[in-house]
């Protein structure tokens, strides 16, 4: 599901603010086409939906990095990549088997 928000994220919501903003941005350009007001009313409200999604998502993340355990808890395995977790034995001897290069060495 995460995959799918962040696709989503690159495929439609940075791709409509972009093109939208342009196209307000380059209103000169086209003012003069037929039902430009309505199109420049369609265009305006798609960026504004598409900056508040934005900012709704930027939002929830922040909010998500201080929930509990805390905030370098959820930032550190960010930054190093790896994140300590507790498997059962099944788990680690299936990783061992099949994927070894996602277990860092105990050291």
């Amino acid at each position: 599901m995460q995959a799918l928000t962040y696709l989503a994220l690159k495929l439609v919501l940075f791709p409509a603010i972009w093109v939208t903003g342009l196209l307000v941005l380059g209103w000169n350009l086209w003012e003069d086409a037929p039902n430009a007001l309505a199109l420049a009313d369609w265009v305006s409200q798609i960026h504004l939906l598409a900056a508040w999604a934005i900012a709704a998502f930027i939002i929830v993340h922040v909010y998500l990095l201080t929930v509990a355990p805390g905030f370098r808890h959820h930032l550190r395995p960010m930054i190093t990549g790896f994140d300590q977790i507790e498997l059962t034995p099944e788990q680690e001897a299936y990783l061992d088997a099949n994927e070894p290069a996602r277990i860092k060495p105990r050291g």
